[in-house]
C-alpha cells in the first residue's frame, strides 16, 4: 500500500521539480537580462578596451572566430551542436568573466547551468560586435611570468615586446591558437602545440578538413 502511494506521488514530485526548475531558470534569465548593462558599464569603466576587432583584417576575424567560436553571428549566446565549437561560445567565455569572480561548474554543473541562462539573456542585451569587443580586450591567454594575460592587446605586449598593432599575422595566430587551451597549447611553455594548434586552423579554414564532434575543438582530422 505504502508503495503504491509513493509511486502514484512520484509523477506529482516530477511536475513539481519540472516547475520549480523552471521558476529558477525564468528568475535567473530576469535578473542577467536586467543586471547586464550594468555589469557591462562597471567593466567598461574598469577595464582598459583598447581594440577594436572592426579594425581588424577579415582574415584575422575568421581566424578568431573558426578557432573558437564558429557560429558565433549566428547563435543566441549558446551552441552545442556545431562541430568543433566545443561547449563553450564566446558569448559564455564573457559570462565567465563578467558574472564570476572565479568560475568552476560547481555541484551537478549548477554553475554551467547558470552561465547558459546568463549567456541567452545577455546575447539578447549586447550586440555581438560588442561582445566581441569586449571579448577581444579581456580573454585570457595564459600566464607569463606569474601574471595572467588578458586581451590581444596586453599579450601581444607581453609575448612580442611590441604592441597589437605591429604584430605579424603569424604572430596573431599564435595567440589565437591559445585560446581553447591556454595552458595546453602555450606558445612560450608549448611552442610545438602552439604550432600544430595554428597549422589546425589554416587547414580547417583552407577546407582541408573538419571537425568530428561538436567536443573536437582540437580539429583531429587536421593533423598530420
Amino acid at each position: 500500500m505504502v508503495t503504491a502511494k509513493l509511486f502514484r506521488a512520484i509523477p506529482k514530485f516530477a511536475t513539481l521539480l519540472a516547475i520549480a526548475i523552471l521558476v529558477a531558470a525564468g528568475m535567473q534569465f530576469g535578473w542577467a537580462y536586467l543586471a547586464t548593462p550594468t555589469i557591462v558599464a562597471r567593466f567598461e569603466a574598469s577595464t582598459p578596451l583598447p581594440l577594436d576587432p572592426a579594425t581588424f583584417t577579415q582574415t584575422r576575424r575568421d581566424w578568431l572566430l573558426a578557432g573558437d567560436d564558429p557560429t558565433f553571428y549566428h547563435h543566441h549566446g549558446i551552441d552545442s551542436r556545431t562541430p568543433g565549437a566545443g561547449y563553450t561560445t564566446i558569448t559564455q567565455g564573457l559570462v565567465k568573466i563578467l558574472f564570476f569572480d572565479d568560475f568552476r561548474p560547481g555541484l551537478f554543473r549548477w554553475r554551467k547551468v547558470k552561465q547558459t541562462i546568463i549567456a541567452i539573456a545577455f546575447n539578447t542585451r549586447v550586440s555581438k560586435d560588442e561582445q566581441l569587443r569586449l571579448f577581444v580586450n579581456a580573454v585570457y591567454l595564459g600566464n607569463r611570468d606569474g601574471h595572467d594575460l588578458k586581451g590581444f592587446f596586453s599579450a601581444s605586449e607581453e609575448c612580442f615586446g611590441k604592441p597589437f598593432s605591429q604584430i605579424t599575422d603569424a604572430q596573431y595566430l599564435e595567440l589565437v591558437a591559445m585560446i581553447v587551451g591556454p595552458d595546453k597549447f602555450n606558445r612560450a611553455k608549448h611552442p610545438d602545440r602552439n604550432h600544430e594548434r595554428d597549422q589546425r586552423i589554416r587547414r580547417l579554414l583552407a577546407g582541408e578538413c573538419k571537425p568530428g564532434a561538436v567536443e573536437d575543438v582540437e580539429y583531429a582530422d587536421c593533423a598530420r
